[in-house]
């Protein structure tokens, strides 16, 4: 039930910048920018068995601005991306993302390349550091790269398997919007958080949802995982 709520009131991220007044635009973009960096660089549950090597999957990530600050109209948006995973070994694997959409007259691509690395690993759960590198471009105001990184470890408990950790995600924006007054031309920073989730195995396939927490914008995302022997 949350996750349909969440995508029924999500919108997809518009890039019309030209609202924006010139005195505001940082304080206001900004918050945007931290969610968008989120969603390109977020990479999908990481599932490792041990005996197999490819996985893919689906990802709907969703972003929310709590400082109430952001231009955008609906504080909640997201988009949906495929994933793919691949282990050159035992304990490293290489990942992939890919996603589009379009909004207004710009198309949207997002892509994203990045590895997983495990630290450590016992009886049903792994710690793992995750470096991932995320692009958008497409819209004519608007183009942004970050790299996600963050360290996580899967457990298993009694009733689910559960995944926390924390991490960093740095951004930087690049802005193209035509203004009397000087406006930033880049929009760069850093956001630490902390993170939490939960996976679903059913058979071949594992379910998860992660939360990306920060004190000013907060970050969901489901994920839909399967293997190929």
């Amino acid at each position: 039930m949350v996750l349909v709520q969440s995508i029924g009131f999500a919108k997809w991220p518009s890039f019309d910048l030209s609202t924006v007044p010139s005195s505001q635009f940082r304080k206001q973009v900004e918050p945007f920018t931290k969610s968008i960096s989120f969603m390109a660089g977020h990479s999908a549950t990481l599932v490792h068995s041990g005996s197999t090597r490819f996985y893919t999957g689906l990802s709907f990530g969703l972003a929310a601005d709590i400082t109430g600050e952001t231009f955008a109209e609906n504080p909640l948006f997201g988009f949906p991306s495929l994933h793919g995973s691949f282990f050159v070994s035992q304990n490293l694997s290489i990942n992939g993302s890919i996603s589009g959409y379009s909004s207004g007259s710009d198309i949207i691509h997002v892509s994203g390349y990045g590895y997983n690395l495990l630290l450590s690993e016992s009886d049903n759960s792994f710690t793992a550091l995750a470096m991932n590198f995320g692009y958008l471009d497409g819209p004519s105001q608007f183009r942004c790269r970050t790299i996600h990184s963050s360290i996580f470890r899967k457990v298993e408990t009694r009733f689910i398997p559960m995944v926390f950790g924390f991490g960093v995600n740095l951004y930087s924006a690049h802005i193209n919007v035509e203004s009397e007054n000087e406006i930033p031309g880049i929009i760069e920073g850093q956001t630490n958080f902390l993170m939490a989730g939960i996976v679903w195995p059913v058979k071949r396939w594992n379910f998860g949802t992660k939360i990306h927490f920060h004190p000013n914008s907060v970050y969901l995302s489901f994920d839909a995982v399967t293997s190929f022997r």
